[in-house]
């Protein structure tokens, strides 16, 4: 729907301050998927398929509303704790695709905050995000690796 409806979506969901609350939303839920896995009943909740829906749609949400960078970072500080390796699988992966949108949006912006990330963590934190930090940052240095249209 992005796609198609361009600078009229672009200044509904910003006015209407619809991406503050998606980003509410996840900062306020993230805790209580941690430590638990697809597996888990975690998965049979609402919070949990609002939470993987947000995660897999925000991403293409910002690159097809022409996001400006400024307004990228509440949504990369919101992702970040999804790639936990303490949450489910399926809400890491939604999260590292939507992650990979905003990287066409702005690389440099989400390397800067990845690498910014990592260093204000310790050895145990680091570790529990490591996999997929590395995998981002490996995406964002070789471009070719991002396919977003099989995203869409």
């Amino acid at each position: 729907m992005g796609a198609c409806s361009g600078d009229f979506l672009q200044r509904r969901t910003l006015d209407e301050n619809i991406i503050t609350e998606l980003v509410s939303f996840l900062k306020q839920k993230w805790s209580q998927s941690y430590r638990k896995t697809d597996s888990s009943p975690y998965h049979l909740t609402i919070e949990y398929k609002i939470q993987k829906d947000i995660l897999h749609q925000i991403g293409p949400l910002c690159y097809h509303i022409k996001l400006e960078n400024d307004g990228l970072w509440p949504i990369i500080e919101c992702l970040i704790p999804y790639l936990s390796n303490k949450q489910p699988l399926s809400l890491q992966m939604a999260c590292r695709e939507s992650l990979d949108y905003l990287s066409e949006i702005d690389p440099y912006a989400l390397h800067f905050y990845l690498e910014d990330f990592l260093a204000s963590k310790n050895a145990k934190e680091i570790k529990q995000y490591e996999t997929n930090v590395k995998f981002l940052l490996k995406k964002i240095q070789n471009p070719r690796l991002i396919h977003k249209d099989q995203f869409d």
